[in-house]
């Protein structure tokens, strides 16, 4: 299975040997941990991914407009 992230930073740092952001270490661990105990999962950089997150969040803030309160 594939993982998409928009955070190519964050993408280099699971996939790289070392941490050098101390508040994410435990998060980055975490998520090597669940790579290495799931080998058919990979993450990867997809930037369209993005735009598609923000085609979506309009979109969803376009049509609760419409909606009553």
């Amino acid at each position: 299975m594939r993982i998409d992230s928009d955070s190519k930073g964050v993408v280099d740092r699971i996939n790289s040997a070392s941490v050098n952001v101390p508040e994410l270490g435990d998060i980055i661990k975490e998520c090597r941990q669940l790579l290495r105990d799931n080998p058919t999962y990979v993450i990867g950089f997809a930037k369209e991914t993005n735009q598609w997150c923000n085609g979506i969040t309009y979109e969803l803030a376009r049509v609760s407009s419409c909606l009553p309160s």
